[in-house]
Parts: C-alpha cells; sequence; structure tokens
C-alpha cells in the first residue's frame, strides 16, 4: 500500500473587504496561539510516552520499536478519530484529522492504530494530542491496536 499525498489547491476569490477583516480577526490569534505552544507533532514527545509514529511506519505496518514492545503496557500518544477499522473502540493518528480550513478536507493524518475497550474519551477534541494507555498488540491481520483496561 502506497503513501498517498494530497495537496490542497487554493482558489483565488476577491475577497470583501469585511471577509479580510474577519479573515485577519480569526488568523492573528491562531497564529499566536500556533507560535506559543508550537505543532504538537514537531515536539518531542512527554518522557514515557510512545506516538503512534514511532510504533506505526506509514504504510500501516508495525515498526520494530512497536514489535519489541508488543504484549507490554505503555502509553501513547495521539489524535482522535472515530473508529474507522471493525471491532476498534475508536483510532489514533500521528497527526489531526481535522478537516482543512481552506478546502475541507483531511490532509494525510499520518500513521494511524486502533484502540480497542471499552472507556472512550468523553470529549475528545480532534486536534490536540491525548494519551492512551494500556497494552500493545498485534491483531490477526497483523495490525497494531492498543488495549485498554
Amino acid at each position: 500500500m502506497s503513501r498517498s499525498r494530497f495537496r490542497c489547491e487554493s482558489i483565488d476569490p476577491t475577497p470583501t473587504r469585511r471577509a479580510l477583516l474577519v479573515g485577519i480577526g480569526a488568523g492573528v490569534p491562531l497564529l499566536a496561539l500556533m507560535a506559543t505552544h508550537g505543532r504538537s507533532f514537531d515536539r518531542a514527545p512527554r518522557a514515557g510516552l510512545s506516538r503512534v509514529g514511532d510504533l506505526v511506519d506509514v504504510n500501516g505496518q508495525p515498526t520494530a520499536l512497536a514489535l519489541g514492545k508488543v504484549g507490554k503496557a505503555l502509553t501513547i500518544e495521539g489524535y482522535y478519530s472515530p473508529a474507522m477499522r471493525e471491532g476498534a473502540l475508536f483510532d489514533l493518528y500521528e497527526r489531526t484529522t481535522a478537516p482543512c480550513m481552506a478546502c475541507g478536507l483531511i490532509h494525510d493524518p499520518g500513521p494511524a492504530m486502533s484502540v480497542v475497550g471499552s472507556n472512550a474519551p468523553r470529549d475528545p477534541s480532534l486536534s490536540r494530542p491525548m494519551e492512551i494507555a494500556g497494552r500493545l498488540q498485534i491483531d490477526a491481520r497483523g495490525a497494531l491496536r492498543l488495549s485498554m483496561g
């Protein structure tokens, strides 16, 4: 399975003065927030945390690091997404699965893994990483998953 690349093609609308002021008003706080916090997937994870991208490669296969941790308890940092795989409670992605503000599509959220168990997060955010603790497993298809509880 090859990794797909999607590029958002922007359009050149002629903005009105009001649209321009609204864009500036919304963009400045967002840029300030990004400047103070940075993109979370660019920073190093906290001690004791693993990232989805460290455990799953771009083709969805477990990495050597993941194979060495199968059966062990660990805490993984990733971005929440509703379950896309059968039997999963939800999925964790390397990057956010929130829609693009320019086109509304989701641009290559990177490696992903399923989370199974019975305790889904109460109010998950698509835009902030979350920490999920569980035991690393490989399912019957050879895909990596995290079993909570």
